[in-house]
């Protein structure tokens, strides 16, 4: 038996575009590529050069001030105009600006310059925006995976350096970057629960000077602890660097912090009906914290939350053990409901029949997070959470909101955080 192999020779994402030209949709314009086109209109074509090394300077993308004349009912004045580069050092043929915000990706293409490498898109931005985003050049749906890559003008990246973050002067901060003059300590755990017949890891933060005779300290609880600890960044010392820095400079109490993992992929246990995890937290995870760690008792002092589906079954656990939780703390909290897993609005209106109970709450949704779980006939993460608030100020609840120009992704929930910490466990408290 014989056989024959015929190897192709492979063809380049550019070759494979050739006659394809997708039409970029222009909704804003950008004044400093409009001079741009007029010098290279004109024969200045030197003007390019100095271009790149003026986009180079300022990080990988533009900012301009809205026109007067281009202000829409609802937004704010101050918004901005942002517009990100694509320099073409090959045959190129499109360039998609991919984000978070892109329910439509096909909207987002890049245009060309005639008769330059440059490849622009310019975007509405609220005041407060952070979010990642990737450029494909010669995108097609089926190629993305390969051509999709950093900004390479963008010397700030996250998630290992797969994408680029943006960030407007406004933005919030990090509170990540510093180097603190001391170091908290984070060390892994088990937590092993009777009630769900199951161990999950616990990564467990204490401050810098932190005493086992002191205290008590507030405690914090947040639910997907592989994010906050590991997923955003790969020092793994993102979050707690947070912490240490918020400390270090009197912005919050010293804390303990328990980042518990494993628990949303076991028995679906961040589902806000499931009860027996509510009562696994409640009475097992929370003893066995303060068996090792000096923690106070009063539940002003101990907050409990996650990001999405951790956010809602946050809400849920302090809604059934206020005299333990008293505080939630909430990321673009899932409460319009994901499809197949519960009603939309399913936990607003579980605090609608409940009687009120002495808990406060923070908030915080990204203005560009569309909740892509969510039904296609229901509206917006974002919109959930407005509702949620809305239910929780008609009760009565103690209610801090927050909305900023962020995405359901840790890129947002990293800056965030920090706020939420300083409202909830802050000097003053």
């Amino acid at each position: 038996m014989s056989y024959s192999l015929k190897l192709s020779p492979p063809v380049s994402p550019s070759a494979r575009m050739r006659g394809v030209h997708p039409q970029p949709q222009v909704t804003y314009r950008s004044a400093r590529v409009s001079r741009l086109s007029d010098a290279v209109q004109s024969g200045r074509t030197g003007e390019v050069v100095r271009f790149w090394e003026e986009v180079r300077k300022a990080g990988g993308y533009l900012f301009e001030p809205l026109g007067d004349t281009d202000q829409e009912a609802g937004r704010p004045p101050d918004d901005l105009l942002a517009t990100f580069f694509w320099k073409a050092t090959y045959e190129t043929h499109n360039v998609l600006f991919s984000w978070f915000g892109s329910a439509r990706p096909e909207d987002y293409y890049m245009s060309n310059l005639p008769g330059t490498d440059v490849w622009y898109k310019t975007l509405r931005v609220y005041r407060d925006s952070r979010f990642s985003y990737t450029l494909s050049p010669n995108d097609r749906p089926e190629d993305r995976a390969l051509t999709s890559q950093p900004d390479p003008a963008n010397p700030v990246s996250a998630y290992g350096g797969s994408v680029s973050v943006f960030a407007t002067p406004k933005a919030p901060v990090e509170w990540t970057r510093e180097v603190p003059t001391k170091r908290g300590l984070v060390q892994e755990r088990r937590f092993e629960s009777t009630l769900l017949a199951g161990a999950y890891p616990a990564w467990i933060y204490t401050p810098p000077d932190y005493a086992p005779n002191g205290g008590p300290y507030p405690l914090v609880v947040l639910f997907d602890g592989e994010g906050y600890v590991a997923n955003f960044d790969d020092r793994r010392r993102l979050i707690p660097t947070m912490f240490d820095n918020l400390i270090e400079r009197g912005r919050m109490r010293p804390a303990i912090v328990c980042f518990l993992g494993g628990f949303r992929g076991t028995r679906n246990g961040l589902a806000p009906l499931n009860e027996v995890s509510t009562d696994a937290v409640a009475t097992e995870l929370l003893p066995w914290l303060m068996s090792m760690y000096a923690i106070s008792t009063n539940p002003r002092d101990v907050v409990i939350g996650g990001y999405s589906a951790g956010g809602t079954k946050a809400s849920l656990i302090a809604l059934k053990y206020p005299a333990l939780f008293g505080n939630v703390l909430s990321q673009s909290g899932a409460f319009r409901g994901p499809v197949n897993t519960y009603e939309p609005n399913l936990v607003a209106r579980l605090f609608v029949r409940a009687e009120r109970a002495p808990v406060r709450f923070y908030l915080d949704v990204g203005l560009y997070d569309p909740g892509g779980s969510v039904r296609a006939d229901d509206e917006s993460n974002t919109a959930g959470n407005r509702h949620f608030r809305d239910v929780l100020q008609a009760k009565g609840y103690d209610v801090i909101y927050r909305e900023t120009g962020g995405a359901h992704e840790f890129v947002h929930w990293s800056a965030t955080l920090a706020e939420a910490l300083v409202a909830l466990l802050g000097q003053s408290r």
